[in-house]
This record gives C-alpha cells, structure tokens and sequence, in this order.
C-alpha cells in the first residue's frame, strides 16, 4: 500500500527529477519507481501502525526472495528467514521514522480507539 497524498507526492517526486537532472540517476529512478501511480483520496483515510508494518514485513519477504533467487538457493528454511524478516521489519520503520523525525510518534492516519476524540 503506497498512499502517499497528492501534495506530498507531487513534492517527493520533482525532487526525484531534480536528482536525476543532477546526475543521482540510481536514487531518482528508485524513488520514481516506489511512489505510486496514483495519490490516495483525501479524506476518511486511515493507516494503522499495524498495516505499516505489514506492509514492509511484506515488502522485505519480497528482498529475501530476491536473494534467495539471486544464489539460486534450493533448500529454504523459511522460519530463519522469517526471524530476519521481522527483526528487519521493526529496524527499518523505526530507522526511517527517526530519518524523518517522527519516531515515538503516532501517525495522524491511526485509527482512533474507542472513546478517544480525534
């Protein structure tokens, strides 16, 4: 799920072009290639913690196949694999929030929980 809204969208991706107009064709084509097509629709839209890290739980499954295949491995303990995958989950968004600043932060998308007035 990649819902990024309009606005930010719009920003991430002329500072792709700009990196690539720069010579940082690698990270612009990466970054260009991760936003999405498409902005999410403003209004009631809601992300949970929980959702985000399934997300990247099952985007970095998707790095460990391409290992996998890259050393065109025949037998795969997938639990290990799996141990790895979750340690990384929880490295990666908690990484990336700090990157940004927001780490320790609850997102504005989380639903609230009962009772609680937004």
């Amino acid at each position: 799920m990649n819902n990024l809204k309009s606005k930010t969208r719009d920003i991430i991706v002329m500072q792709a072009t700009e990196a690539k107009i720069l010579g940082f064709n690698r990270l612009g084509e990466a970054v260009l290639n991760s936003v999405g097509a498409v902005p999410r629709e403003e209004g009631n839209f809601l992300y949970s913690e929980a959702q985000l890290q399934q997300q990247t739980y099952e985007k970095l499954w998707k790095v460990a196949m391409e290992v996998i295949a890259y050393h065109d491995i025949d037998n795969v303990d997938i639990q290990q694999v799996d141990d790895m995958v979750v340690k990384l989950t929880n490295a990666v968004v908690a990484k990336v929030e700090a990157s940004l600043g927001v780490e320790g932060k609850i997102g504005p998308l989380e639903p609230a929980v009962p009772g609680q007035s937004k």
